[in-house]
């Protein structure tokens, strides 16, 4: 037993069976058809797909080290569909019919699980994904294979590419060049038996890979047992579909959307074309702001092309131009905008139809598992289904989420987590003034926002007049929640009105600061608390404790420092690098993504461990909804609300179970006041 291998131990640990079978598929793609053109789940449905081949990587000895096994059929066997389904056929009759007997291990398991569902209807209940680990270990890097692979000292990934329109299929490309004589499309060779070697060499070095990457990345991921059955669930929601959408209502909304772009360029008495090309729209604002004796703001450094304007999202100018008082200006700007912005709304809601088509008549989930650096799942596949908005000032945007409903038969039960980041970070810093007041069932952004304003505000009732309505929402959305929330981080009146878009004026965010700080100076000294800690693990090697939390280097690791989590969940940071003392002192931490140091500071630190903490207490209520005799599959989480799906004569039940495990405080926090609210639907929405 003492020769267990260190990977094989999670596994054992967390329930996993102990053999780990690696799968890769190879698929046929070309030009026109891959993951790159279109969404995963239209491109395994589309009569074009094709699989070439299966590489498996079989550990099959329990407890010892061995060299990589690989199983594959004979040549003969392995090509083409055919070959696939017998090499499928061994592993079930070897592990069950979902291989439920093995974990199976995959990179990027999100393509593969999503092949063995949709076209073998195999759903294994164990899988590990490469990719998420890597995530968990540092989701701010390349999760692709090769740049795994090279920051791991492996040898290099093979190129893909050579092996575009390769197939064992008849099939024609279409024709490519220029010219007036017409061209016919030309018949693609199929894969010779020397190529077939080849593909098989290139995709037995993949599995080698992944299972190198997977004997490293298991043992550092943190709290596994919990770890892995989130990473399941993920997979689960994307492979086991539950919801549908509403065709005819999503057509019809982006319908609305489309039409609104034609709303926002008649106003302004000026073409499409004129308003959407580079040149001509510089030509146009320079003339109306010339008017006013004004000139359009341009960005400090020169493109190849000479000047560019500063109206992209990331430009500060772009809001000012939004709001300029002079309306033909404010008008070319909105066109702008809405020519930008308004075609990706109405193609997101055609791609969530889309993909509901391609699986049947089911919504596949896409969320990535520990897609952000907290731990939190983020979106995909151009649908972002994580982030579906709700408060936006264009009320259509926020009836996308309308557009997702239950089957005939079930319902949505759905339930919010109250205030989660606000009653964590309470607990975590200690304002035990502000626990009671949650405790007691206060509503916190409501009456903050009453000693703002001098005058009541509560949350707002559907019954209320429209002027009352808003009166009340501005009050406890804009300055309530804002500052409850958003100060809770240290953001400041200028970054307060940023944030509310202008809908906070800058003496009213200055009180919203001072109040917010005078009232919880616990919270206040947390930020002091957490970033001299950090500093001096990052600058000493030492461990030191604030709150619920520990910070260290990582053993073998002495680069990265964690912050262990109250639930023992680590939080890397890389390369971390501390310059001076006192006020001068800087905190950095290495963004591989971007290829840069970021600076960072105690309400940024607080942010990230408070977030990171919601998510995990989110996660534990997925979990234990869907474990209880009464609950029901959670099939997708939204900010901070979990939408599952049930019979409809069980909708009540499950929504109280859901309502439950979201108040049930954990082990690791049994005095942080939680809450939650829901409602059962029939579609999602606000």
């Amino acid at each position: 037993m003492d020769n267990i291998p260190a990977w094989q131990q999670v596994l054992i640990d967390a329930g996993y069976p102990r053999i780990a079978v690696v799968l890769d598929f190879e698929t046929y793609f070309d030009a026109e058809f891959s993951l790159r053109t279109m969404s995963t789940i239209e491109h395994i449905a589309d009569e074009r797909f094709e699989v070439l081949g299966l590489s498996v990587h079989e550990q099959i000895q329990p407890y010892t080290e061995c060299q990589p096994h690989f199983w594959t059929a004979e040549v003969d066997d392995w090509r083409g569909e055919a070959g696939v389904e017998t090499v499928l056929q061994h592993l079930q009759r070897e592990y069950g019919d979902n291989l439920e007997g093995c974990t199976v291990i995959a990179q990027n398991a999100y393509y593969e699980a999503a092949i063995l569902a949709f076209r073998y209807d195999i759903r294994p209940p164990h899988i590990v994904d490469t990719m998420g680990l890597h995530r968990h270990v540092n989701a701010r890097d390349s999760h692709k294979l090769e740049d795994m692979a090279k920051e791991e000292g492996l040898p290099p990934k093979g190129d893909t590419s050579r092996f575009k329109h390769w197939t064992f299929r008849t099939r024609r490309a279409k024709p490519t060049g220029r010219g007036k004589k017409r061209k016919l499309p030309t018949l693609q060779p199929k894969i010779t038996p020397e190529r077939l070697a080849e593909l098989a060499e290139y995709a037995n070095h993949d599995v080698w890979l992944e299972w190198e990457l997977l004997t490293r990345l298991l043992p550092r991921l943190s709290r596994p047992d919990f770890e892995l059955k989130v990473m399941q669930h993920t997979l689960d929601i994307w492979t086991t579909p539950r919801l549908t959408v509403d065709r005819a209502f999503g057509e019809d909304l982006a319908t609305q959307m489309d039409a609104k772009v034609d709303e926002y360029v008649d106003q302004t008495g000026h073409t499409l074309k004129e308003i959407s090309g580079t040149n001509s729209f510089e030509v146009l604002l320079t003339r109306a702001m010339a008017e006013v004796d004004e000139k359009p703001p341009y960005k400090p450094a020169k493109t190849k092309s000479g000047r560019a304007l500063a109206i992209a999202k990331t430009d500060p100018e772009r809001d000012i131009l939004l709001a300029h008082t002079y309306e033909p200006v404010r008008s070319l700007m909105e066109a702008r905008v809405a020519i930008k912005s308004w075609p990706n709304h109405a193609k997101r809601v055609r791609a969530i139809s889309a993909q509901c088509d391609a699986a049947g008549g089911h919504l596949c989930v896409p969320l990535k598992y520990h897609g952000a650096h907290t731990g939190r799942w983020s979106g995909g596949e151009g649908i972002n289904l994580h982030n579906l908005p709700c408060r936006n000032p264009e009320k259509l945007i926020n009836q996308v989420r309308g557009v997702i409903i239950a089957p005939p038969g079930m319902c949505l039960p759905i339930a919010d987590a109250a205030q989660i980041e606000a009653r964590v970070l309470a607990w975590e810093a200690g304002q035990t003034d502000l626990m009671e007041r949650f405790a007691a069932g206060e509503e916190i952004y409501a009456t903050f926002a009453s000693r703002v304003l001098n005058r009541p505000v509560r949350k707002p009732r559907k019954t209320d007049p429209k002027p009352v309505y808003d009166r009340h929402a501005w009050g406890r959305n804009a300055v309530g929640k804002t500052g409850v929330l958003g100060c809770g981080y240290g953001m400041g009146p200028a970054k307060v009105v940023d944030y509310t878009g202008g809908a906070v004026d800058l003496p009213t965010a200055e009180k919203i600061v001072r109040i917010y700080r005078t009232e919880n100076n616990r919270i206040v000294d947390y930020w002091t608390e957490i970033e001299d800690a950090f500093a001096v693990s990052v600058k000493y090697a030492r461990e030191q404790s604030v709150g619920h939390l520990r910070i260290f280097p990582e053993p073998d690791h002495p680069d990265i420092t964690v912050i262990e989590l109250a639930c023992g969940r680590w939080l890397r940071y890389h390369k971390p690098r501390v310059k001076g003392i006192g006020r001068t002192r800087q905190i950095r931490i290495w963004n591989a993504k971007f290829k840069r140091y970021d600076h960072t500071w105690g309400g940024s630190l607080t942010e990230i461990i408070i977030q990171a903490m919601s998510r995990d207490l989110l996660a534990e209520a997925i979990l234990a909804t869907e474990a209880h005799p009464k609950g029901c599959p959670v099939v997708l989480t939204v900010h901070d609300e979990l939408i599952g799906v049930a019979e409809q004569e069980r909708g009540e039940d499950a929504l109280a179970v859901m309502i439950e495990a979201l108040n049930t405080r954990p082990t690791w926090a049994l005095d942080c006041p939680l809450d939650a609210e829901g409602q059962v639907a029939q579609r999602y929405g606000k």
